[in-house]
């Protein structure tokens, strides 16, 4: 179809309406229902799964194709979840989710019910760490159904733990139908990146990017530094907020603080002088922190 014809034309200048997309898939045949998709959504860590995924097939030589978006982040409202309205849920396919709270997982299942799809439920704390430190992170699973043993994935953060049982449920449910073998998998787990959850960008000093943003990203990154090895000099966080957000009031916990400008800017001024056990930690909106990350490297 070329691009001056009249549909193509009235698709570039509406929006993205559902009615228009089906009608101009169902005009081409529905492609979208020619390859196997999977779907991610939450408010933290789907970026990581989505490219522990991504990392896995590829490596196993298959074709991939990943998509996300901002708008994909749905909170959670008082006791209803709004990932309820997402319409995650699909007739016949599985949906897997690390999640706990009562109310989420009530959506979850009234949800799965109604379009005849199975619920899973994945523990977490069905992964253990072996080893974690600032140079690696290597993990092993009690019942390992992919026989994989202990695997080391490039996520240095333990909040990743979610994220991680997360990828392995979804890779267990697809082993049979797909050529996955334990050694791809275990080079996928190896090879994927995430900028930004937990970034060690600087050891001696020690340098963390984070893209924290509230307050489950913000225990979470709290969490994942207290299990590891304490670094003996300062400590100092960068956090990069938009102005239209309240500053956070450190002031009330006794906390020195400083009011600075952009996040880059302020990170290369913290990350100046530092000593080889001192720690910074920059976070904040990812696309915020591909600025910090140039500039810090550079001056740490």
């Amino acid at each position: 179809m070329g691009e001056g014809s009249p549909l193509s034309a009235r698709l570039s200048r509406g929006r993205a309406d559902p009615a228009r997309v089906r009608a101009f898939l169902s005009r081409l045949g529905h492609p979208e229902a020619r390859f196997p998709v999977i779907q991610v959504g939450g408010t933290n860590g789907e970026g990581s799964v989505v490219a522990l995924l991504e990392a896995v097939f590829a490596v196993a030589g298959m074709r991939v194709g990943a998509y996300t978006s901002p708008d994909s982040r749905f909170p959670l409202g008082p006791g209803q979840a709004a990932w309820e309205q997402a319409g995650l849920a699909r007739s016949g396919v599985p949906l897997l989710t690390t999640e706990r709270k009562s109310q989420v997982l009530a959506a979850f299942a009234q949800q799965c019910r109604e379009v005849g799809a199975a619920l899973v439920l994945l523990d977490p704390e069905e992964l253990e760490p072996v080893e974690l430190s600032w140079q690696r992170a290597v993990w092993r699973s009690r019942t390992d159904p992919l026989g994989l043993g202990v695997f080391e994935p490039r996520f240095l953060g333990a909040y990743q733990r979610a994220n991680l049982a997360l990828a392995l449920g979804t890779l267990a449910e697809l082993v049979g139908g797909m050529p996955l073998a334990k050694e791809a998998i275990r080079e996928g787990l190896a090879s994927a990146h995430c900028p930004g959850r937990f970034e060690v960008v600087s050891h001696r000093p020690y340098v963390v990017l984070d893209g924290a943003q509230n307050p489950a990203g913000a225990q979470a990154l709290l969490d994942s530094l207290d299990r590891l090895p304490r670094p003996r000099g300062r400590r100092t966080l960068v956090f990069g907020v938009r102005r239209d957000k309240l500053v956070p009031q450190a002031a009330r916990l006794g906390t020195r603080w400083e009011l600075g400008g952009g996040l880059g800017e302020t990170a290369q001024r913290a990350a100046r002088g530092l000593g080889e056990e001192d720690l910074l930690v920059v976070c904040g909106p990812l696309p915020a922190l591909e600025e910090a990350r140039g500039v810090v490297r550079q001056a740490a």
